[in-house]
């Protein structure tokens, strides 16, 4: 097996050393983010080998990114090669795939760090698993509970962002209140309903009727990912107030988003193996 620095050197398209092993069972989009701006994507896992994934941004997924060679994403689901877990990683080729009708991109992955979800994408032998280190039920109260939380942390920002906009704005009175009226007030309106979504989730999760195989029976995985994903546009918040001082604010809620995407993405890996 190659390691790690001749990989860095290799033309990648369909040259990893390693053996692939397809995700035939997994058809459920996952969210990942660029790092260079933050800005969220969602993406079909393909394959995973010893060094690397290949991930494919088809037409029907509906949070789609023109990712570039030598970018740097964030994919926050941990896989963990020889015991060290990655979520970060480069796109080393991509192309245009017809079967996926979609582009693909093949990801280096690098940096090994801490993931804050005891579950792993892990490649062993000749078999890919997903590895659990939490009783299964108690992390999936904590995942829900916790995108309760993150969703609140959104809000709080949120609020304490509008009326910022007013103190630094260099605009009329009259462009702030078209402003907050049409921009600001529709993000807090979608993020006010994703958190009652999420809220009456747990809710259902926790009441004595309910255990995990009912649960899975009423989980809706499609109105879970709508209820995380991205309800703020830092770049069109910016490039409107034409201040760079908000920036900490938005900075800090791409910060929740980005633990948002990594507790939707474990859900979906806890759905697939219930």
């Amino acid at each position: 097996m190659m390691d790690r620095d001749s990989l860095l050197k290799t033309d990648y398209a369909d040259k990893r050393a390693e053996i692939r092993m397809d995700f035939e069972s997994i058809r459920l989009p996952f969210f990942g983010s660029r790092l260079s701006d933050q800005a969220g994507f969602e993406y079909i896992l393909q394959d995973i080998s010893g060094n690397g994934l290949r991930i494919a941004l088809p037409k029907w997924i509906v949070g789609r990114e023109h990712l570039k060679t030598d970018e740097r994403i964030n994919l926050p689901l941990p896989f963990r090669f020889d015991n060290r877990c990655y979520t970060e990683g480069k796109i080393v080729w991509s192309r245009w795939d017809d079967a996926v009708q979609g582009m693909t991109h093949g990801v280096l992955m690098d940096g090994p760090r801490a993931v804050h979800y005891p579950v792993y994408v892990h490649l062993g032998g000749d078999t890919i698993h997903v590895e659990f280190s939490e009783p299964f039920e108690h992390l999936l109260k904590n995942l829900i509970k916790d995108a309760v939380f993150l969703k609140k942390g959104i809000l709080v920002y949120l609020d304490h962002l509008i009326p910022y906009f007013t103190r630094l704005g260099g605009r009329s009175r009259e462009e702030y209140d078209e402003l907050k009226s049409v921009l600001l007030r529709d993000m807090r309106r979608h993020v006010v309903t994703h958190l009652e979504q999420l809220t009456s989730l747990y809710d259902q999760l926790n009441s004595g009727d309910s255990d995990t195989k009912t649960f899975y029976q009423f989980l809706n995985l499609e109105t879970f990912r709508e209820s995380v994903r991205s309800e703020v546009f830092s770049d069109v918040l910016i490039t409107a107030m034409e201040a760079d001082t908000v920036t900490p604010y938005l900075d800090a809620i791409k910060t929740l988003e980005q633990k948002q995407y990594s507790n939707y993405n474990t859900l979906v890996m806890l759905y697939i193996h219930a």
